[in-house]
């Protein structure tokens, strides 16, 4: 189990005020080709999948596209 507290909560470092509002993107791995992109909104708290179907085969081309998606990534890997 992670460290990491869910964005919002007490004990994460996502801050206080227009921070919390913003999206949060996630990487982790998944059954198919290897690494997926998720995303956390205010609005909804759960960690879903940007977009239909985004696995990428590298955790660096998961990156370039969360970047591509906003300007801020986390990097959440879990168990490998």
């Amino acid at each position: 189990m992670s460290n990491e507290s869910a964005p919002g909560t007490l004990g994460s470092n996502a801050g206080l005020g227009v921070s919390l509002l913003r999206p949060r993107y996630r990487i982790v791995r998944d059954r198919y080709l290897g690494y997926e992109v998720q995303v956390w909104r205010w609005w909804l708290p759960l960690w879903l999948e940007v977009g239909f179907c985004n696995t990428h085969p590298s955790e660096a081309s998961a990156v370039e596209f969360a970047k591509r998606r906003a300007n801020k990534v986390v990097r959440n890997l879990g168990p490998l």
